[in-house]
């Protein structure tokens, strides 16, 4: 069925009504996206975001969500709604990428006056056009599954890092920006849950948000001894698909 039946079908269903349903969960990523190789001895050895590493490894971890589904049932079939959402997904990084970045900066801080790093942070935001199909079981309870394809906009928070010591007699500062761009690319979804005083919904959604290429540019400023070094620099590394499952909470307005 094309999106153009969907809306043709909606604009049919005049005699319905349609309703606003707000959902809040946690993201759980999965497969290549959840995943990164870290050496403590070598250091990071697979990683999408890692300047000129071209792994499709993401290292997301657990997160949360955000999102809104508006619902227009059609009238011609019972149970039957065209849905249109809308979900904020952040993800930060995982266990074995944020240990390791711990790890450098507790020994950076025994040799430093001073070093943070600010680890990036996947936002997906997708919009989409779908199906949802309500089955009611009797008394309070019901059954629904659901399906949606639309776009997917990918934003990376920057990677940076910020350090100050001496060396000699010499005070030196070096601070480096690792800037992502913004991505669209094609996603769809897919879900099952239940439904309880046709108010409140708990479900579990699979997301695939398509995959695209990580561009980067790298700023560093370097200050030492009284000298001023600026660098740029920028690439492409790997080729990141966010897929995750979702388990949210639903409340119809």
């Amino acid at each position: 069925m094309t999106m153009l039946s969907l809306l043709v079908l909606t604009a049919g269903a005049a005699s319905a009504q349609s309703s606003l349903t707000l959902k809040l969960g946690g993201s759980f990523p999965m497969g290549d996206f959840a995943d990164a190789t870290v050496d403590y001895d070598e250091g990071i050895e697979r990683w999408g975001l890692w300047f000129e590493d071209h792994s499709k490894k993401g290292g997301a971890g657990l997160g949360f969500m955000l999102g809104a589904e508006w619902q227009n049932p059609i009238a011609a079939v019972q149970g039957l709604s065209v849905t249109v959402s809308l979900d904020a997904i952040y993800n930060g990084l995982n266990g074995d990428l944020n240990d390791y970045f711990n790890e450098v900066q507790d020994n950076a801080e025994d040799e430093l006056d001073e070093y943070n790093i600010t680890s990036p942070r996947y936002i997906n935001v997708p919009l989409m056009l779908g199906l949802n199909y309500n089955y009611n079981l009797g008394g309070n309870l019901g059954l629904y599954a659901g399906a949606g394809l639309g776009a997917n906009l990918r934003v990376i928070t920057p990677f940076a890092f910020h350090e100050e010591g001496r060396e000699g007699s010499y005070r030196f500062e070096v601070d480096e920006n690792v800037s992502y761009s913004t991505a669209v690319s094609f996603a769809f979804r897919l879900g099952a849950g239940i439904t309880i005083n046709d108010k409140y919904s708990l479900g579990i959604e699979y997301y695939a948000l398509g995959a695209s290429k990580v561009k980067w540019e790298m700023e560093e400023t370097e200050y030492y001894a009284g000298d001023t070094d600026r660098e740029h620099e920028s690439g492409k590394s790997g080729n990141i698909a966010p897929t995750m499952l979702l388990l949210r909470l639903g409340i119809k307005l």
